[in-house]
């Protein structure tokens, strides 16, 4: 850089460190949206790294899309350093970077880390969780285990870090069967190499990579990226899962910093349509083309690592091993192009001076300005799915207090028409025994009004004022038995009160099912048909007073041993039957409490049963009530404390957008 261009160099960098600052001062940072996350941390590292003047290219791509075969052709001239028969499970996330002497610095995982890994789950195709430690990594750390290494040798609680490894050693740290890859972290090679003076290059595990803290570390390495060189495989070229990475990761890379290449292209009988393709995608794909990841002068490159390889060890008399024999013959006869042109890397190493290395103080600056831009996006989206998440669940929150409120209502109205249920209840049960009781009197008073008559035809029969006097007792008890038990049993048994009882039961259970709130099913009880032989009624009724001995003691009863005369015989007569009267009243009076005690306390126990479930229904319904309006109260306290978070929501997002304007004028004239 001569004078000029140093002084507006850094003038660009301090305005764009005053504005990085900003991110961390207007609360940008820390920030979180689906897959991206940004912190202090970040905002640092790229400081650090404009400050520094470091350039970081991260080369990406799924597995197996030959990132490390062209990686160690363009980087150890062809050496295999890093393994290219890598599993989504071993694979190690490397970064090349100049020195002085060719070595390695090798992390493991810390004891946290190494912890969390062995917890994680993952789904495989069939859907099915599975545990990542048990399916991919116990078998190599038994092995390990069986060579003398144990995990408590390498797993330490900071991660323990071994410096100075050979590169002729690093197979044990990063290839399937390494002795000491199950326990790695991350790996730093330092080469001897004018190609990575000023800059690191950064071999990422497959983006498909199902280790959760490996796939992080990627993700980070990216986001700090200052370019991207970005491998699709010929085979499958623009995958579900390279369109979702290009879409959400790249974002905070300049369009301008991204060179895209189709690798393994010699294995394709039609890669250029291969290229077409991405091509085609990258430029009009609705979700891509405003990215503008193709100028009209960019290009996707179709390389072939291995015809650059094979070139290579020809030109500099190398002997071709079994493999790499074959492959000249099949390229010689299929693809010679490939040969003629060293895989066409050349073309792409221009590109790559060009487009990343040359400038590299702009496409730093141009990198800040990216992430600055990707910072505020996501900022702003984190902000607006949050409100939006509060919005939907205010809306949920009002329908829910909204709905509560009439269920309340609902209740409300329950307990008045259960009140009033219980008020036509009690009205009803004190008409319905009243009916009662007044057709016992009625068929008692028939009964027995029908009996006097007989009894009194039995006694006028009877000649003698004497039997007619000693024989009263038995008369009366034959009616009590023959006649006075019988017919009232029958006129029970034909009364339709137990018809009437159950029409209250039913009216009451009819009337709760209309009103309740719970599935408690209302029982109904049995009624009981009463019939009374003579002994049951005669140990109910009082009947002491039917015996000669008393009465003997009537006054007006006493008989004489001489003839009486007509007179007096009807003066006998007239007392006689006075008696009677008298003890068919109380008989009366006695028969009618019996039945009716009888009777009605079966009808009272209904009524005391229906009207306890009733109670108990009514009790439930006013807890139902004490618990819509505590949940009431609480719907309304969390409504307003969300409407309170929604407002406030709305100011930051406010003021965000005020500041992102902002932000947005200054990056521009930078």
């Amino acid at each position: 850089m001569n004078m000029e261009l140093l002084d507006d160099y850094i003038m660009k960098k301090t305005k764009l460190f005053s504005l990085l600052d900003r991110l961390k001062d207007d609360g940008f940072v820390p920030c979180e949206f689906l897959d991206k996350r940004y912190n202090e941390e970040n905002i640092n590292e790229i400081k650090k790294s404009i400050q520094d003047g470091k350039f970081t290219i991260s080369v990406c791509g799924q597995i197996n899309a030959g990132k490390s075969s062209f990686i160690n052709f363009l980087l150890f001239n062809g050496r295999p350093i890093l393994p290219a028969d890598d599993t989504p499970w071993t694979a190690k996330l490397c970064s090349i970077c100049y020195g002085e002497k060719n070595s390695a610095v090798v992390k493991y995982y810390s004891q946290e880390s190494w912890e969390k890994i062995k917890k994680q789950e993952f789904l495989n195709e069939a859907g099915e969780k599975l545990n990542y430690y048990e399916t991919f990594l116990k078998e190599d750390v038994d092995r390990a285990s069986r060579q003398g290494i144990y995990q408590d040798q390498v797993i330490t609680k900071n991660g323990k870090v071994d410096r100075n490894v050979s590169l002729e050693d690093l197979t044990q740290y990063v290839t399937k069967n390494g002795n000491y890859t199950p326990f790695v972290e991350t790996v730093e090679i330092q080469i001897n190499n004018e190609l990575l003076k000023g800059v690191t290059f950064v071999d990422t595990p497959g983006i498909n990579d199902r280790n959760e803290l490996r796939s992080k570390v990627t993700t980070d390495w990216i986001q700090k990226s200052s370019a991207v060189i970005y491998l699709f495989y010929t085979g499958q070229s623009l995958s579900k899962a390279d369109f979702d990475f290009i879409d959400m990761h790249l974002a905070a890379i300049s369009s301008k910093k991204i060179l895209f290449l189709v690798t393994k292209a010699d294995t394709s009988n039609d890669y250029q349509g291969a290229v077409d393709f991405v091509q085609e995608n990258l430029r009009n794909n609705p979700d891509l083309k405003d990215r503008n990841f193709l100028s009209a002068s960019k290009n996707v490159f179709p390389i072939s690592t291995l015809a650059a390889l094979i070139d290579q060890n020809l030109k500099n008399g190398v002997e071709l091993d079994e493999d790499l024999a074959f492959h000249l013959d099949r390229l010689e006869a299929d693809a010679p192009e490939f040969l003629d042109n060293q895989g066409f890397i050349p073309p792409f190493i221009e590109e790559l001076k060009k487009h990343l290395m040359e400038d590299s103080g702009d496409a730093l600056i141009d990198k800040g300005k990216e992430l600055i831009n990707d910072v505020l996006r996501t900022k702003l989206d984190a902000l607006t799915n949050q409100l939006s998440g509060l919005e939907n669940e205010e809306k949920m929150i009002s329908k829910g207090v909204e709905q509560l409120i009439n269920e309340q209502n609902e209740v409300n109205h329950k307990v008045l028409e259960f009140e009033d249920l219980r008020d036509r209840a009690s009205n009803r049960f004190v008409f319905l025994s009243n009916e009662i009781r007044n057709e016992i009197d009625s068929m008692v008073n028939g009964v027995l009004q029908q009996s006097r008559k007989d009894l009194e035809v039995k006694i006028l029969n009877i000649n003698s004022l004497y039997e007619r006097r000693n024989s009263l007792v038995h008369k009366i008890r034959d009616q009590l038995e023959a006649i006075i038990v019988p017919k009232i049993n029958n006129k029970i048994k034909e009364s339709d009160h137990l018809d009437k009882v159950k029409e209250y039961q039913d009216y009451i259970v009819e009337s709760l099912s209309k009103i309740s709130l719970s599935n408690y099913p209302m029982r109904k009880y049995h009624l009981i048909s009463h019939s009374f032989s003579g002994d049951q009624l005669k140990k109910k009724l009082s009947l002491d007073g039917l015996t000669s001995d008393a009465l003997k003691k009537h006054e007006d009863l006493k008989v004489y041993k001489f003839v009486f005369d007509f007179t007096d015989k009807e003066k006998f007569n007239s007392k006689l039957f006075r008696t009677v009267d008298s003890f068919y009243e109380a008989l009366g009076n006695q028969l009618k409490g019996v039945i009716k005690q009888t009777i009605l306390s079966d009808v009272e126990i209904v009524r005391d049963r229906m009207f306890e479930q009733t109670s108990r229904h009514f009790h439930y319904i006013n807890e139902k009530l004490a618990k819509y309006e505590e949940d009431r109260k609480d719907r309304v306290f969390i409504h307003e404390s969300i409407n309170l978070s929604i407002k406030k929501l709305k100011e930051e997002t406010d003021k965000m957008k005020e500041v992102q304007a902002e932000i947005e004028k200054m990056l521009a004239n930078i």
